[in-house]
């Protein structure tokens, strides 16, 4: 049978060059170790095309099985250089067209772009992407590459390092494999002048090292299948009518009801929940959507999250349930507005986005309460019609 192999990752997958980095040493691997299939690759372009190239043919196999032929091994090498966690996710056609085909095993290998974040909160922006692709490809196995460490004198030297054990940390909740990069870099003690490039990128010996460890663990690992993530995390929907409106009217949208919110004006919806004791940390995701097609194409829409905390009452009263109430105080998440894109090509019809924050719950407050406001005064909300709210995802992350 064909197999698919996916990589999601930033520009440590096509260091020094997409010809020399660890893909294509993985690839190379790959075609001398299984001889009858015809392995090929192809590398992501987030300069400007934003989608693959062509295919390279690594070797053309041997094997008459597929249906006289030989198998094909496909690497999608979907390293985009200087993009972040939520760049394979931003819309539909960028996974759509990041993820071509249904893959056999994803290997996520993403994280230097992301710079300052750290602990549950980075936990939280590494999470949907994983999860987004776990939910549309459940039997594929899963891997989580553990970056190499920046450079010493790199003022993001010891918060990258503790994002990269919140990644080996999140995949072993959910049952992800790993490999772990950072540990077989930071044995090195010369690494900074012997394995770097830059204070980010290794150089060709620091990438070789990597790819010895990706082959290294794919010889150990060669009788069996990785598992997909098994560990279904709980999650509650917030549906539009259990917000109260500010200024804005209920509608209807794909089927569900919503509250309008309309341009050139700040509205705010409000609403209460609680969370199981369990929870430590959680994702909120505001659900939206257009009645029609956005033309022009590439408006944005100012969004800002609060949150709202009843204090020293601790995680374990939480199975009280709907019987704790308290006003507490509204916290922003967010300083200023996020804006939120929409369609940015003619011809996508109604397109729902979500909007992502991140909330970490400490042992001695409840959240209960969650505000999501359309600032439509911002200079920077220029969508110029309506948008549905249809609720909010409270997702668990931990």
């Amino acid at each position: 049978m064909s197999v698919v192999l996916q990589i999601i990752g930033d520009s440590t997958g096509l260091v020094p060059s997409a010809t020399t980095g660890w893909p294509r040493q993985l690839a190379q691997w790959l075609a001398t170790s299984f001889p009858a299939y015809t392995a090929q690759v192809k590398d992501w372009d987030a300069s400007s095309a934003h989608a693959y190239g062509s295919w390279t043919t690594i070797q053309t196999g041997t094997g008459t099985g597929n249906a006289g032929g030989p198998f094909t091994l496909s690497i999608y090498n979907g390293s985009a250089s200087g993009q972040n966690l939520s760049y394979p996710i931003a819309t539909i056609s960028r996974f759509t067209t990041m993820i071509p085909a249904t893959p056999d095993l994803v290997i996520f290998n993403m994280g230097h772009n992301n710079t300052g974040a750290s602990g549950l909160f980075y936990r939280g922006i590494y999470f949907p992407m994983v999860r987004a692709v776990r939910d549309a490809f459940p039997r594929a196995g899963m891997i989580s590459i553990i970056q190499n460490p920046r450079k010493a004198v790199d003022s993001d030297y010891a918060i990258a390092i503790l994002r990269q054990q919140t990644i080996e940390e999140l995949a072993g909740n959910l049952g992800m494999g790993t490999i772990n990069i950072l540990d077989r870099f930071l044995a090195v003690p010369s690494r900074d002048t012997t394995l770097m490039n830059d204070n980010v990128h290794p150089n060709q010996a620091g990438i070789d090292l990597w790819a010895s460890v990706v082959i290294g663990h794919m010889v150990s690992s060669l009788a069996t299948t990785p598992a997909s993530p098994t560990n279904e995390f709980g999650q509650l929907w917030v549906p539009a009518p259990a917000f109260q409106p500010d200024t804005a009217t209920a509608g209807s949208a794909n089927g569900l009801p919503s509250l309008i919110l309309p341009n050139d004006t700040d509205v705010t919806l409000s609403a209460s929940f609680v969370v199981p004791p369990y929870w430590n940390s959680h994702a909120i995701y505001a659900v939206f959507t257009t009645p029609n097609e956005i033309t022009p194409s590439g408006q944005f829409m100012g969004i800002r999250s609060r949150t709202r905390s009843i204090g020293g009452l601790g995680k374990s009263m939480v199975h009280w349930g709907n019987s704790l109430t308290g006003a507490g105080a509204w916290a922003n998440n967010q300083a200023s507005p996020s804006l939120i894109g929409f369609p940015t090509s003619a011809g996508q019809g109604t397109w729902p986005t979500t909007t992502y924050l991140m909330v970490t719950v400490a042992a001695t407050s409840v959240l209960n309460g969650i505000q999501i406001l359309r600032i439509g005064t911002d200079s920077g909300d220029t969508f110029t019609g309506v948008a549905h709210f249809l609720g909010c995802v409270v997702a668990q992350q931990s």
